[in-house]
């Protein structure tokens, strides 16, 4: 889970950061941004009109594509282990196993 959410939060702030590098955010809101989808819609919502429905977009768009990272790969490593697990474990008992 850990690995997901970190994912995640790397996706996020790495678009929200190369989306905003043109505008000149003070430090205080970019870290409010930057700190979850929650901070960004509030900040969206203070500004409202032309820059907040933008910002708005913007925040579920990196959050949507975040998490489309952490669970494709959450997925990948989850169909690894089922793999492994077919490949490794016995299909049935052995032998000793039967007699008990």
């Amino acid at each position: 889970m850990a690995v997901i959410g970190s994912l995640l939060n790397t996706r996020y702030q790495d678009m929200m950061i190369a989306s905003l590098a043109p505008f000149h955010v003070p430090q205080a809101v970019m870290e409010q941004i930057l700190g979850s989808i929650g901070g960004a819609l509030g900040v969206a919502a203070r500004l409202g009109g032309t820059l907040g429905a933008p910002l708005s977009d913007l925040a579920r768009t990196a959050f949507a594509s975040g998490m489309d990272l952490g669970l494709s790969i959450g997925a990948v490593v989850a169909l690894c282990g089922c793999l492994i697990a077919l490949t490794a474990l016995p299909s049935r008992p052995s032998r000793t196993e039967r007699r008990h």
